[in-house]
């Protein structure tokens, strides 16, 4: 025999109120013991970019003594536009028949010209050529690799450095 007596909770915050410039910042929403997934309405986000329009979600369900209860969390991952003092907007929330309106979340961007720099130094291209002085018709191999300092990840197996330059009479 399972109780059903808990009472619904939610909770909106941050994962951190102070960032750098290129952190992101996760929002992330928790409901307790909910009979239903709350419908969420997010305001336009004008200091960040919403990296996922659809939350990464994990569900957790504890049995204590025969007591049940549940927990759903959803999270959003913002990216600051700029550096300052940023707001995230008061949103509402639809939750077993009710509706909430969280409170505005400031979130207080920095400036770090350190990390700026580290960031900047993230990869690097050596090119080598087969042959440094070759004669008409001679096939020449030019071979490029990217470095990428140990910390980068690549997704989805691809990089992409926008308009790649095209040189006429050369095979891509």
């Amino acid at each position: 025999m399972f109780l059903f007596s808990q009472e619904t909770k939610l909770k909106v915050d941050v994962d951190k109120r102070v960032a750098d410039i290129g952190d992101q910042v996760q929002l992330i929403i928790v409901v307790e013991n909910a009979t239903k997934r709350p419908q969420i309405r997010l305001p336009v986000l004008s200091d960040f970019e919403l990296m996922n329009p659809d939350p990464f979600t994990s569900q957790q369900t504890s049995i204590i003594n025969g007591s049940m209860s549940q927990s759903l969390t959803m999270t959003y991952v913002l990216q600051p536009k700029r550096e300052g003092e940023l707001i995230i907007p008061a949103f509402k929330i639809e939750l077993s028949g009710k509706t909430y309106e969280t409170q505005p979340i400031k979130v207080k961007i920095l400036r770090n010209t350190e990390k700026e720099k580290e960031v900047a130094n993230f990869a690097f291209l050596t090119n080598t050529v087969s042959s440094s002085s070759p004669v008409i018709n001679e096939e020449v191999t030019v071979t490029t690799k990217l470095f990428l300092r140990q910390d980068v990840q690549v997704y989805n197996n691809s990089i992409s450095f926008g308009n790649e330059p095209h040189i006429q009479g050369v095979w891509q």
